[in-house]
């Protein structure tokens, strides 16, 4: 009996039936036992009955001639590398990152006013502490610096003073 590489190597043969019969029955017989090799038979089967069953092209005479120029001189049909299509589709996606970082970054800068106030939710256990922006840095690993002390001091007068953005170290960022 013969290998599966082996019976893989011949299927198209077989299926044209140019084997001999010796190598015609050896291959039979193999695709009777292996289920794989006669799987892949089977779609191979399908797939020249498909190609049979196609339209025939019409080309003109000297189409073949000129075709095996062309591969010889490794001319290709030139494409443009970014398609209208997709080109348009990547523009929507810029815009639609640009316009979810505008309102992100909008919605965080406006952190300079007064400390936001928050309420625990209906329902929720009052025994919890409240997250304030105060308890949430104290409770963070990082020590204080004395230029975030300053911040916060200042912050609760309502007046700003510039601070390094460099130095502030937000809780689990590492540096």
């Amino acid at each position: 009996m013969i290998s599966c590489d082996n019976a893989a190597k011949l299927l198209s043969d077989y299926l044209d039936k140019t084997l001999d019969s010796d190598m015609y029955n050896q291959v039979r017989e193999h695709l009777k036992n292996c289920k794989a090799c006669s799987k892949v038979f089977a779609n191979v089967s399908y797939l020249n009955s498909r190609l049979k069953s196609a339209q025939k092209l019409k080309t003109s005479a000297d189409f073949d001639q000129k075709l095996r120029a062309r591969i010889q001189s490794g001319q290709t049909e030139k494409r443009p590398i970014i398609s209208m299509r997709g080109l348009s589709a990547g523009l929507s996606g810029a815009a639609v990152c640009a316009a979810l970082t505008f309102f992100i970054v909008s919605d965080f800068s406006n952190t300079a006013g007064e400390p936001e106030q928050l309420q625990p939710a209906a329902g929720a256990a009052s025994s919890q502490p409240v997250q304030t922006p105060s308890n949430i840095q104290q409770a963070s690993a990082a020590p204080v610096t004395k230029e975030q002390q300053l911040a916060e001091k200042d912050s609760l007068k309502k007046e700003t003073i510039p601070v390094d953005q460099n130095k502030i170290k937000l809780a689990g960022q590492e540096k």
